[in-house]
């Protein structure tokens, strides 16, 4: 905290000392847990409205460096005031991160769509537009750009479905996931506890 009363003599602002910090409160024992996260949103906030205003750093190829700085403060601030039990405040961080992403997947500079389209979708998710969610995922299972990465979609798919409660559907998406890659652990993990819930041991078993 003593870095804030330096000169910036850069001029590029103290947003990485905020970051700094708060990551250090955030992950305080939890003797003073509610106290430090307290603190660690305080330096979060103070990052993000210093990224927010100032002009993006752009890097090679169009990578946008100050809105993935933002990203993982937001999703910080997110867990955070969850953590706290502070459903408005998350909520209005998950907005905040399907705000960005959306408006950096449309954005033609850059280079990092496909991360920004996921990153909206995850957002939709846990705000539980579980449409919206699917409909970027499903989109991306039908382009070859992202055949390589289709079991990571079928993951996140699954988890789409799980979290609206149609066990069905999440249950095809891992076996899918298995059909191409027979020994995804996550996969085969997902599927027991699945069967094993919906007490169907003898499906569980194999797994």
């Amino acid at each position: 905290e003593r870095s804030l009363e330096l000169p910036d003599k850069g001029n590029n602002g103290y947003g990485h000392v905020y970051w700094s910090i708060a990551t250090v409160y955030g992950h305080f024992d939890k003797v003073k847990q509610h106290e430090y996260w307290l603190k660690a949103i305080k330096y979060y906030e103070a990052s993000a409205e210093e990224d927010e205003n100032k002009e993006p750093e752009i890097l090679g190829g169009g990578y946008n460096q100050t809105a993935m700085s933002l990203s993982g403060t937001y999703y910080c601030l997110k867990d955070l005031y969850e953590n706290m039990g502070n459903t408005k405040k998350a909520n209005y961080y998950i907005k905040k991160l399907g705000e960005l992403h959306k408006k950096q997947a449309e954005d033609p500079s850059g280079n990092s769509k496909e991360y920004h389209e996921s990153r909206m979708a995850d957002s939709y998710r846990q705000a539980g537009k579980f449409k919206k969610a699917l409909e970027i995922y499903e989109r991306h299972l039908a382009e070859e750009e992202y055949i390589e990465n289709k079991p990571g979609i079928y993951s996140d798919i699954a988890k789409v479905h799980k979290e609206a409660g149609d066990m069905k559907k999440a249950t095809e998406c891992y076996i899918k996931i298995l059909e191409i890659e027979p020994d995804d652990e996550d996969a085969i993990l997902e599927l027991a506890v699945i069967y094993q819930d919906a007490k169907k041991p003898d499906f569980a078993r194999p797994y």
